[in-house]
């Protein structure tokens, strides 16, 4: 006969077993699957559907029916309306894209309504506003063009580097092609024979590139002000340092 302690770590152990199972399909299930066919937003909220319908059914399991219904309905509900400011909406595997009017500049919005990744004036030649500006610093400190960006977003840093060097040899990474499409469409941010522009992520970028810089700009953020764990360390700005040329900046 089982012992007390084996008869509970038996079930234990199942339902740890069946956690394991359910984590790693849920990983794979929503990364090649839900992401890429239903989008960012539709797999969020038909995942939280679930997990309260399975909630309600744990507590209430006379109401669960009921509960689960509830929760579907409203998260199956039609998305609310974007604000009037905004003139253009999508999806990527990685964010909500917005491209928003501010008076005269044209933003960049991804995921949160307050996460803005470009303010350009599209009329006005390109002006920059906010710490966009800054990055006309960088070729001011180089003697060379060669410049590499890691984090594109709509190109507002482009833009200004741009104004402070016209003869820029610039090579782009932005890891979300719905964002390249963007910048292309709305900011007027193309490939042309002084800009490459690279999708993908831009630590693997760094690593498989033997290409050196006169001057490097990070502008690396998943939405929000939330710098992405493995692009925040010692090791990611020992790499990008690897990769200047003497003097670079």
């Amino acid at each position: 006969r089982l012992s007390a302690r084996g008869r509970a770590g038996t079930p234990a152990g199942a339902v740890n077993a069946l956690g394991a199972i359910g984590s790693i399909a849920g990983v794979l299930l929503t990364s090649f699957v839900l992401l890429p066919q239903a989008g960012t937003r539709a797999t969020l909220q038909g995942l939280a559907a679930v997990s309260l319908a399975l909630g309600a059914i744990g507590l209430l399991p006379r109401r669960a029916s009921l509960g689960g219904l509830a929760a579907v309905v409203l998260l199956a509900a039609p998305d609310r309306e974007w604000p009037a400011r905004t003139t253009w909406t999508g999806e990527s595997i990685y964010h909500v894209v917005q491209v928003v009017q501010l008076g005269k500049l044209r933003g960049l919005v991804l995921d949160e309504e307050t996460a803005l990744h470009t303010a350009i004036d599209v009329t006005g030649g390109g002006r920059t506003s906010g710490y966009w500006d800054d990055f006309a610093v960088g070729p001011l400190l180089s003697s060379g063009h060669r410049t590499l960006v890691l984090g594109m977003g709509g190109g507002a840093s482009i833009h200004s580097l741009r104004a402070a060097d016209p003869d820029a040899v610039i090579d782009a990474v932005e890891i979300d092609p719905v964002v390249v499409k963007v910048a292309a469409e709305q900011f007027g941010v193309a490939p042309d024979p002084l800009l490459r522009i690279h999708v993908g992520d831009a630590r693997r970028f760094l690593a498989a590139s033997g290409d050196a810089y006169d001057v490097i700009q990070s502008d690396l953020f998943r939405g929000g002000p939330h710098i992405p764990g493995h692009l925040a360390t010692v090791e990611f700005y020992e790499l990008a340092r690897g990769h200047l040329r003497p003097g670079g900046v």
